[in-house]
């Protein structure tokens, strides 16, 4: 259950507890107050009870307390209104029941319209900062390095033509990271930089800008398969909804019943060790091995393997 959600079941309880009372009030009009309070109260157990199973949230034991309460806050609001005569509609239990009903309906709509606006918002918001995490400088092709895959095809490689100072990379960095939905087992390896993104960092050891449009070639052309259980070295690639390549990382730790703990560099921004699951890329992954003795193209140089960190 995520930080809407856990909002959204905060402040529900009062407007449903009040709703419960109406309808009681309603289809038990001959009952006492204090009956119709009670079955409203023992129904508001029942369904947050049942919620706690749905969610298997065990801290949604507290919400029909806070239910209870909101509702004996609304009702005493009524009674007051009632006893100065503020309110001349809801003197009956038909009166009750329906002003109950109406305002906890009220209640629950406004609870899910605030949901659902700051959940918007909140989308919005990362959505920029994904849109900053993407960003590409102004490039230029390098043309003294030829790059190609093992079938002999050719890899376009580029390098930012005027790299971005170290302050100003890590201040929008920090900006960002601040929004992003990251893992809280997320470790900084290598500091943000310009000199390569995420599929450079795995197939140019960290030196050049590599496009995702061409990560597909280089897994055919350099014989990586698809697995299901990956061990340390292979890759992950993440893709979006239309299965283009987004993200490309490589697997540093497996452990029994635990997700894999893979290591890539997030676009232009530093090099990251973080859970496979837990990626602001999403969980839309494959692991992918090969046979050949490392990751770096042909006709990078350095050993393969090697991953810079920019600074050589």
């Amino acid at each position: 259950m995520d930080e809407f959600d856990r909002e959204l079941f905060t402040f529900a309880p009062p407007a449903v507890g009040l709703f419960l009372l109406g309808v009681a009030s309603l289809l038990a009009p001959r009952l006492g107050f204090a009956w119709r309070l009670a079955v409203s109260g023992l129904a508001v157990t029942g369904v947050y009870g049942s919620l706690v199973v749905v969610f298997d949230q065990p801290n949604l034991y507290d919400y029909p307390a806070a239910s209870l309460a909101g509702t004996a806050v609304a009702v005493l609001f009524i009674r007051l209104a009632d006893r100065f005569a503020l309110c001349n509609l809801v003197r009956t239990p038909l009166g009750y029941g329906t002003a109950f009903s109406v305002l906890g309906l009220a209640g629950l709509g406004g609870c899910y319209w605030h949901h659902e606006v700051k959940a918007s918002l909140f989308d919005s918001q990362e959505m920029d900062h994904f849109q900053i995490l993407t960003y590409l400088p102004e490039r230029t092709p390098i043309g003294n390095v030829t790059a190609v895959t093992d079938r002999g095809y050719p890899i376009p490689l580029s390098h930012a033509r005027t790299p971005r100072p170290k302050a100003e990379t890590t201040r929008i960095e920090n900006e960002a990271l601040a929004a992003l939905t990251l893992g809280n087992a997320t470790i900084r390896r290598q500091p943000a930089n310009d000199d390569s993104n995420c599929h450079g960092w795995v197939f140019t050891g960290g030196r050049y800008i590599v496009p995702g449009s061409v990560v597909g070639q280089i897994l055919q052309d350099n014989g990586y398969a698809v697995v299901t259980t990956p061990s340390p070295g292979d890759l992950i690639v993440y893709r979006n909804s239309s299965a283009e390549v987004m993200h490309t990382a490589i697997v540093r730790y497996v452990a029994p019943g635990r997700p894999p703990m893979v290591e890539g560099k997030l676009g232009w921004m530093g090099v990251y060790l973080h859970c496979a699951d837990e990626c602001c890329y999403g969980t839309n992954y494959t692991f992918h091995r090969s046979r050949r003795d490392g990751d770096l193209l042909k006709g990078i140089g350095g050993s393969t393997g090697v991953h810079f960190t920019g600074a050589e």
